[in-house]
């Protein structure tokens, strides 16, 4: 059982919620929400990537056509339309067949490294379709009709066999016999439907076999030594994701209307790709941040989402309260201005915890910093959040310390509530009293998900309430 602090008229009381605790760990079954969440994301992605560069080759075509001559005799089967558009279908039916949090990751990042790299052959070495294909007549003409709006382009290598190869090993894990059998099936006859529709060459179909390694060696069953290790990640990063990636989609059309001008908001949308591809990996250190700033290479290009995060901090400047003392020397906020930096050094204050990641420091000299990035709106890790904690106390040792975040609601409410379960408090006992000193808060409920899943970390590795006594 959790316990939630829910308002029932009365501040602070406190409930008991007989829901189990939100299980975060790579063996646990994902949530139906967490696999349609991935599908809907991976799915957009796709879109969203392979419709770009689809009408940049549009933009820039023709382009050179890659067949051999007897290719010419390969016969059109309008009948193998049905497999053909059956990949849209198999693609998402992987997801739902994943039995733990770690199969449906890999998947993920799986599709989304072959539509990458996909993407990047398509610009680099774009091909063309050549064959006429044949009038069509009967059922399979709807499905035809479907098709045509496919630009002959995004040619090599071909995205249905790399996805169709991932799809397959998904499915067929656990199945046996006929079943395997029939299914296997299914996915020849979607790879025959590439050439039999006249819609790849053969050396599309080879470049698509050819990166299904590369694919494997990026992102290993496991996870490990992975060129994206898999990381924590939960459904509220999935949302987070999807939110960014929704606006990218959003920029990406507005940017082709404006011609040459559509290369402002064409960066913006780069720029939040890129922050929900983050969300997804739960990569929190995605910007790179220093004492000092940024990387120049993240400032070219991701300054419309720095822009975007600096606004939306000077927005809220003055809105709510600066400062909040919850313990003689540690003190809660937002990332602190000129102002508020100079009121720290007044009270004493020596020590630093930086959460945020999207705005620069800003502390003087005089503050020692340590900066610990945590993706905005989402669960962090426990790992993360008793690292923070372990730096408060630290910090606490000496004459003072100011933990924040960009506006002092989320991320640095959480370290608080983190420390102080340290110090022997409940999760629904330490948000209370945030409650009562920091009202100006995020009321959702990955708060409280967030401290239940740092109090079982705590738990499981035999946290003893002395060590911080």
């Amino acid at each position: 059982m959790r316990i939630s602090n829910k308002q029932d008229g009365s501040a602070g009381s406190l409930v008991c919620d007989p829901r189990p605790v939100f299980d975060a760990g790579p063996e646990a079954v994902p949530l139906l929400k967490e696999k349609l969440l991935w599908m809907v994301n991976l799915g957009l992605f796709f879109f969203l990537v392979y419709g770009t560069v689809n009408y940049i080759s549009l933009l820039r075509a023709p382009h050179p056509a890659v067949f051999a001559e007897w290719e010419r005799f390969i016969p059109f089967i309008p009948e193998f339309i049905l497999p053909y558009m059956s990949s849209d279908l198999v693609f998402v039916i992987a997801f739902f067949l994943c039995r733990n949090r770690r199969e449906i990751q890999v998947l993920g990042l799986r599709y989304g490294a072959a539509i990458t790299v996909s993407a990047l052959f398509f610009l680099v070495f774009p091909l063309e379709f050549s064959f006429v294909r044949p009038p069509v007549t009967g059922w399979p003409t709807m499905l035809f009709d479907w098709l045509s709006l496919d630009q002959p382009f995004n040619q090599f290598p071909s995205l249905h066999i790399s996805l169709g190869f991932l799809a397959w090993q998904q499915i067929c894990r656990r199945l046996k016999g006929i079943a395997f059998a029939m299914v296997t099936l299914w996915f020849l006859l979607i790879g025959a439907s590439t050439v039999l529709v006249y819609q790849h060459h053969m050396i599309d179909i080879l470049g698509g076999i050819t990166v299904i390694p590369v694919l494997l060696w990026l992102v290993p069953d496991r996870g490990e030594k992975s060129f994206f290790p898999l990381r924590f990640v939960t459904p509220r990063h999935l949302h987070m994701a999807l939110r960014y990636l929704v606006l990218s989609v959003g920029l990406t059309i507005f940017a082709f209307q404006l011609e040459w001008w559509g290369l402002i908001p064409g960066s913006a949308a780069l720029s939040f790709l890129y922050v929900s591809a983050c969300y997804l990996l739960g990569f929190n250190g995605f910007l790179f941040k220093g004492r000092r700033g940024y990387p120049a290479i993240v400032c070219l290009l991701l300054w419309p989402y720095l822009i975007a995060s600096w606004l939306n901090w000077r927005f809220w400047q003055g809105r709510i309260a600066a400062l909040c003392e919850f313990q003689p020397g540690l003190w809660l906020g937002g990332r602190p201005g000129k102002a508020i930096w100079q009121e720290l050094e007044s009270l004493g204050v020596t020590s630093v915890v930086d959460l945020v990641p999207e705005l620069t420091s800003g502390a003087p000299g005089s503050f020692q910093v340590g900066h610990i990035p945590l993706l905005d709106i989402a669960i962090p890790a426990p790992e993360e959040l008793d690292r923070a904690a372990k730096q408060i106390s630290d910090g606490l040792k000496g004459e003072g310390v100011y933990v924040h975040c960009a506006l002092g609601m989320s991320r640095s409410v959480l370290a608080i509530c983190a420390f102080l379960i340290r110090q022997g408090y409940s999760p629904a006992e330490a948000m209370a009293l945030v409650d009562e000193k920091r009202p100006e808060r995020v009321r959702r409920p990955y708060m409280m998900i967030s401290l239940e899943l740092y109090r079982t970390y705590l738990d499981k590795n035999a946290f003893s309430d002395q060590e911080t006594g």
